[in-house]
């Protein structure tokens, strides 16, 4: 009971120690370890005195052996072996196996750890089928030993001490055999899972080395020095092709500086003759419309010969000259800020042109974003204007691929670049050459990495507006002011105090000629006037602007003086409900007029809707005086007095 008892927590001790590395941690094997010590000292306890019993029935046997005979008859007359005298007893066989056992155990962890070291807690569990096989193994020897046990049983009739010594250590021993079959059996599964030798304790031993020979050392030198020659030799290539790269880079960056050089030159070089380039778009934006913005660029740059090519349509370049005095140059700049106008983009030059006789410059912050449109002030004051920037002196730019220049493509150049079915339009900023792709910025914003197949140059504008510039116009004098005054105007309400305070406008405030006054109001009155500067302007034929809390009046004399009259006495009293008087700088550039009271309503309209669209319709300004007030009727030659009305008939 003892033998299977042990045999037993061993097998289980070897199967945990097998299942356990996975399922349980260190902590649940030692409560578990704890746990069937108690029960198996319990159980020793118990069977304690028994086993004292079976000890002293064995030494009396032992002894009886030694002074019996030599040889023991069986009942079915089979002959028993018995140790002599001198020979080794069944004890001593015992303890030499237990000791072996022991040994082989030592053997077991010390290869268990190994074992566990080399898996590293990674061992799988054993397949299903694996221990069904071992269970079904189990339960076959366990049948076994119950039928040789009863057969052992149904043989032991004979009282012969010498037969029943040898029945019972025939017994140990198979037990033993047993138990360490078993062992075996788990050592082999754990060896296995580990990657060791079945039949061994130790891990399997790599194949012996193979014994290089000279032939192949040589062959091996050779293969390396090879290889490096190939290395050697494609290092070589690929900075020649640097050298060669950079080379051109070199030349084309000198070329380039070249160009900028000779460009600067012309640019200050106000008579001489100069040409502009034309693409497919410029050409038909010139031509649009009837050709008028081409006829008005002629009428302002009339001092100057314009020669389009054959067909602008298709692109080309603009031939210009002049007759002295700068007509060439500024030609060229109203032809440039005239494209980009109606590109809606800023034209690039190698330096920036200050104002002259025919021409205004107004500096807009980029913090103005594009509060500034060239186009609507072209279409409003029947003038030329665009944004122009300085343009980047050359660098040394990244080598352009062969795949792009087989294409066209360069860095910079507008593009269209295709993504699912459709094209947008974009800038090509860089290519990655070693994947052989193309870097392309889209209008609006965001990057994109596109293949060669989905970029092609652009015939068509599509650069994105970049905000601020200096803003050139061209025109006459009434027509430049009135825009730059509108400008500024913009650009205030976006910054405030950018024009107001930081860069204020200077008067020219001239008694006999066109010129510029500002004068400063209440801010009620200020905002009463921004609220109608369009019908004051049409009204007194002045520029009229509100500019942060300035009021802004250019234009000749007595336009300016009608202007200040409104601005600064009819207007606010206007404001108030009635006009109290008429200033007398305005008697002559007025009419009187009497409604009667009950017809009031219908004149004015709701919310005087219908006399404002009378104001729009004339140009005119109407405001109300106080009933019962009394005029002077304004009677001339030539003035016929109709009611309480005096008209002029040869006035317009």
């Amino acid at each position: 009971k003892e033998k299977k008892e042990k045999k037993h927590r061993r097998y289980e001790e070897a199967e945990l120690s097998d299942d356990g590395a996975h399922s349980q941690s260190a902590k649940e094997k030692k409560e578990k370890k704890e746990k069937k010590e108690k029960k198996q000292g319990k159980e020793a306890d118990d069977g304690a005195g028994e086993k004292k019993d079976r000890k002293e029935k064995k030494d009396k046997r032992e002894k009886k052996a030694k002074d019996g005979p030599a040889l023991s008859t069986q009942p079915d007359g089979a002959v028993l072996p018995v140790l002599e005298a001198g020979g080794k007893s069944s004890r001593e066989k015992k303890e030499k196996k237990d000791r072996s056992g022991k040994e082989k155990k030592s053997k077991r962890d010390k290869s268990g750890d190994m074992a566990g070291q080399l898996v590293a807690g990674k061992r799988e569990k054993p397949e299903k089928k694996d221990k069904k096989e071992k269970k079904e193994k189990k339960e076959k020897k366990e049948k076994d030993k119950k039928e040789k046990k009863a057969s052992r049983h149904v043989d032991g009739a004979s009282d012969a001490p010498a037969a029943k010594q040898a029945k019972l250590e025939g017994g140990e021993e198979a037990d033993a055999a047993d138990f360490w079959a078993e062992i075996d059996e788990v050592e082999e599964s754990i060896r296995g899972a580990a990657g060791m030798d079945v039949g061994t304790s130790q891990l399997v031993e790599a194949p012996a080395a193979h014994v290089i020979t000279e032939e192949e050392q040589q062959r091996l030198r050779e293969e390396q020095l090879a290889q490096q020659e190939r290395e050697r030799r494609a290092a070589e290539a690929e900075a020649a092709a640097a050298a060669e790269a950079a080379a051109a880079a070199a030349a084309e960056l000198a070329r380039a500086e070249k160009a900028f050089t000779e460009e600067v030159a012309l640019f200050h070089n106000p008579d001489g003759p100069r040409a502009v380039r034309l693409d497919a778009g410029d050409g038909q934006r010139l031509l649009s419309d009837g050709e008028r913005w081409l006829r008005r660029l002629r009428q302002i740059a009339e001092d100057a010969t314009l020669t389009l090519p054959d067909d602008p349509k298709r692109g080309g370049q603009v031939q210009i000259s002049g007759q002295g005095g700068g007509a060439a140059r500024r030609a060229e700049l109203a032809l440039r800020s005239l494209l980009a106008a109606l590109g809606n983009d800023s034209a690039e030059l190698p330096d920036l042109p200050e104002a002259d006789a025919l021409m205004s410059v107004l500096d807009v912050p980029e913090a103005a974003g594009m509060a500034v449109q060239p186009r609507v002030l072209m279409e409003r004051f029947d003038v030329i204007a665009g944004f122009v920037r300085p343009k980047e002196k050359p660098t040394l730019q990244h080598p352009v691929p062969a795949f792009a220049k087989t294409l066209g493509l360069k860095i910079g150049q507008a593009v269209e670049g295709r993504y699912g079915e459709d094209w947008f339009f974009g800038e090509l900023v860089d290519f990655v050459a070693s994947e052989s792709r193309i870097v392309v910025q889209w209008l609006g914003g965001g990057e994109a990495e596109l293949s060669p197949i989905d970029v092609r140059p652009s015939t068509a504008h599509n650069r994105q507006s970049k905000a601020g510039g200096r803003l050139l116009v061209f025109g006459g004098t009434r027509g430049r002011t009135a825009a730059v005054l509108q400008a500024m105007a913009a650009v205030e309400q976006r910054i405030l105090g950018h024009f107001s305070e930081k860069h204020p406008l200077a008067e020219s405030a001239n008694l006999f000629e066109f010129g510029l006054r500002l004068f400063a109001l209440a801010p009620a009155d200020v905002a009463a006037v921004a609220c109608q500067v369009s019908k004051i302007s049409a009204a007194t034929e002045a520029i009229v602007e509100v500019i942060g809390p300035q009021v802004v009046v250019a234009g000749e004399p007595d336009e300016r003086r009608r202007a200040e009259a409104v601005i600064a006495h009819v207007v606010p009293q206007a404001a108030a409900g009635e006009v109290q008087t008429v200033p007398d700088v305005l008697e002559d550039f007025c009419s009187l007029l009497r409604v009667p009271e009950v017809a009031v309503v219908q004149v004015v309209g709701h919310k005087r809707a219908d006399l404002s669209c009378i104001e729009s319709d004339t140009g005119t300004m109407c405001f109300w005086l106080p009933a019962g007030t009394k005029t002077v009727p304004r009677r001339g030659k030539g003035t016929v007095s109709i009611g309480g009305g005096v008209l002029d008939p040869g006035s317009p």
